[in-house]
């Protein structure tokens, strides 16, 4: 499984920041930003894998993960 790195979705250069018709962009903003796991938001360079539908933060993930391989 590989994680990737959150982009600035407020860089012009990421995503069109006024009104477009690139599928891209509009997938980038209607993502849920909010971490599976602890619910906070995330940020510009943050780590983070696909957790189905939704974001978690890569440390999050890893912790997760570690917690329920011991059950």
């Amino acid at each position: 499984m590989g994680w990737l790195i959150w982009p600035d979705l407020a860089n012009e250069a990421v995503v069109c920041q006024g009104k477009c018709e690139h599928r891209d962009c509009a997938a980038w903003r209607a993502q849920d930003l909010d971490c599976v796991y602890c619910e906070k938001k995330l940020q510009a360079g943050d780590a983070f894998y696909y957790v189905g539908e939704r974001v978690a933060h890569r440390g999050c993930h890893i912790e997760y993960t570690e917690r329920h391989d011991e059950l």
